[in-house]
């Protein structure tokens, strides 16, 4: 016997297998495979592990369309399928549920219910894919151009959630990624999903190996020409040009318990101050602190304001993450999870810009439904009990010294286009966040690959100041320049990069994702062979 004919046994056999499965045992697999697929993310990256679980899953797919109710069978194993991906790739949600103080007793739920909740974005889109299906290798199109547009809804439905894109599974600032200056990261999960799932036709009803085999070598010249193109992208581009802006971001580490105790604001501010002071701080333009770096109302803070005078030189300026807490309405006031820019005038901190976070995260800045939600003793993880208000959104803050920037508190740098465009274009992107909610687990990794996707789409360098997670200087095609090790308690200094001409999706935003969505639907339904119409 053959190698070419045992390989053809082997996998004409787990598709037999695949596609026999029904009820419980076709959604422990497709659960099995999506945890399998979780770990083509970050910190790990193993890409093909992904290609593996989709394989899987177009067969479970194929069993489902084979159904007598092929739509539910299909939502079933979407479902399934789902949720084990997001279980894999968002347990960490509920460490933030265990810092003292909060509510241990939901860690369990939010592990579940977060990933059972956008495993139904994955149940709608299996049974859609399904009513399109055929036995062709076009079903591998259809499942990318459905599941694409849904991933595109998970992103904007409600607050929006992109979280662990599948074009999230290429490093950014590596060759597969500089695509994302064209097309977006979510144009990148279109291909990544059709290139990815492509061996899938390896198993199938057709008995011709060469019709079997081509998409799968489609699928890996595509990927080499797009990392061929983004290796020539990069060459071209060389070392990262620096500007005249000198950061300095400070890394203080605390457990959130242990930060927000009342008996250690002074030992808190403290440390802060005195990172911010260490040799070089003379030759720093810019002194950038994470989100709600410090438990205390700033502006409302005299003593903290003067210790910020006495620590900077005038002409510095610092850019810190703060709690600010508007009282126009003394009897409601309203509190801000804000980006400030202080800048030193004659040895007194003047008030530069502030910028007020809109995307605010649900039970962890809000209570979504509060009243109803009390009733069950839930409230807010964040400090603020009675939650925050959202800002009005993306802008660009003009400061001393330095280029207009983007402020993006915490996750609002996962969101494509949140940035500027047009003569509101910024210079830079910053990003301030808290990633210590989460602790020493793959969240604050992923989190710090996706923000360096806005720097690719866009063009811009980014600096980034993150408690418990990545601090570091990227330039505009998502290179690290420099970095602070998770839980690394010192002062990154480096040069801020300079930014490029506006990228071409930056353009022209999310129009080149919806030309690839047209074009692989027309290539996927158009003599497709059978569809499933019924339920």
């Amino acid at each position: 016997m053959s190698f070419k004919t045992a390989a053809v046994g082997s996998i004409s056999g787990l598709y037999r297998r695949a596609v026999e499965l029904v009820g419980w045992k076709a959604g422990g697999v497709a659960a099995l495979l999506g945890l399998l697929g979780g770990a083509a993310h970050a910190p790990l990256h193993l890409w093909p592990v992904l290609a593996l679980a989709l394989s899987g899953f177009v067969w479970l797919l194929d069993g489902a369309a084979a159904r007598p109710a092929p739509l539910r069978a299909a939502a079933w194993r979407g479902l399934a399928f789902g949720f084990g991906y997001f279980l894999a790739g968002l347990w960490w949600v509920g460490n933030a549920f265990l810092v003292e103080g909060t509510y241990p007793y939901l860690a369990p739920l939010a592990v579940v219910l977060l990933p059972l909740g956008l495993g139904l974005f994955w149940a709608i889109g299996a049974a859609a894919a399904v009513r399109f299906w055929s036995q062709s290798w076009r079903r591998v199109l259809v499942l990318a151009v459905v599941f694409s547009v849904v991933e595109y809804a998970r992103g904007h439905v409600l607050t929006g959630f992109p979280w662990n894109l599948a074009g999230h599974v290429w490093t950014a600032g590596g060759p597969v990624s500089q695509v994302a200056a064209y097309i977006g990261v979510y144009g990148l999960t279109a291909l990544t999903w059709a290139g990815l799932a492509a061996p899938a036709t390896l198993g199938g009803p057709d008995t011709r190996w060469s019709v079997r085999l081509a998409p799968t070598l489609a699928a890996a010249a595509a990927f080499v020409a797009l990392g061929a193109g983004g290796a020539a992208r990069l060459a071209a581009a060389g070392e990262a040009v620096p500007t005249e802006v000198q950061l300095r971001i400070v890394q203080a580490q605390f457990s959130q318990d242990e930060k927000w105790r009342p008996e250690n604001r002074d030992v808190v501010r403290a440390r802060y101050l005195a990172l911010t002071r260490e040799s070089g701080l003379e030759t720093r333009t810019h002194v950038i602190w994470p989100e709600s770096a410090l438990p205390v109302l700033l502006l409302e803070e005299p003593r903290t304001l003067d210790a910020i005078s006495n620590t900077l030189s005038d002409g510095q300026v610092l850019l810190t993450g703060a709690v600010r807490r508007d009282v126009s309405n003394p009897i409601a006031p309203k509190y801000y999870n804000s980006l400030i820019a202080l800048a030193m005038v004659g040895r007194s901190p003047v008030v530069e810009a502030i910028y007020d976070k809109q995307k605010l995260v649900p039970f962890g800045e809000f209570t979504p439904f509060a009243e109803t939600m009390k009733k069950f003793g839930v409230g807010n993880v964040a400090s603020v009990d009675t939650g925050f208000t959202a800002g009005p959104g993306p802008m660009s803050l003009d400061i001393p010294g330095a280029p207009s920037l983007a402020p993006q508190v915490c996750y609002e740098v996962i969101f494509p286009g949140f940035t500027p465009r047009g003569a509101d274009r910024p210079g830079w992107i910053l990003n301030v966040s808290n990633d210590a909610w989460y602790g020493n687990t793959s969240g604050p990794r992923q989190h710090f690959n996706q923000s360096r996707y806005r720097s690719i789409e866009e063009g811009l360098p980014l600096a980034r100041a993150a408690s418990g997670g990545t601090s570091a200087v990227v330039d505009a095609y998502g290179r690290t320049q420099d970095s602070l090790a998770i839980y690394a308690e010192t002062v990154l200094d480096a040069p801020l990069p300079a930014a490029l001409p506006p990228t071409v999706y930056a353009l022209i935003g999310d129009a080149g994702f919806w030309v690839i969505m047209f074009l692989m639907a027309a290539a996927g339904l158009i003599g497709g062979g059978r569809r499933n119409t019924t339920g």
